[in-house]
């Protein structure tokens, strides 16, 4: 996979597929540590005719083997130079900081979730 080689020779060190869903796989990353996320809706890029109130669809649910990570702003910076030059899209859809949990910006409100994800072995 090259996106995966490319963030991973800019020094990105945390990611996954979001095969499982874009939220689930951010709740994994955040696995083990005293931080949280929060994921800007208005930046997801959905898939076409996907619309904009359906968000909830977005972030659950996937099938898209498309790859998320956490990294400084100038290691993502630095991948995001490169896959621009091969023509693969880098997109930043939210931020870890240090509040516990994941948040969701829809516009000026914060959205809720429940049942996110998919889980294999429960």
């Amino acid at each position: 996979m090259i996106a995966g080689r490319v963030l991973v020779d800019a020094g990105v060190r945390v990611g996954g597929d979001i095969s499982d869903g874009l939220y689930r796989e951010v709740e994994r990353l955040l696995d083990g540590t005293r931080l949280g996320a929060t994921l800007d809706l208005a930046r997801l890029p959905l898939a076409r005719g996907l619309p904009r109130k359906d968000w909830a669809l977005a972030v659950k649910d996937s099938e898209d083997f498309e790859l998320v990570c956490a990294a400084p702003a100038a290691r993502v910076a630095a991948a995001r130079r490169v896959l621009e030059r091969i023509k693969l899209p880098l997109t930043v859809v939210g931020e870890i900081d240090t509040r516990p949990g994941i948040r969701l910006q829809n516009g000026s409100r914060m959205e809720r979730l429940e049942g996110a994800g998919y889980e294999h072995f429960r």
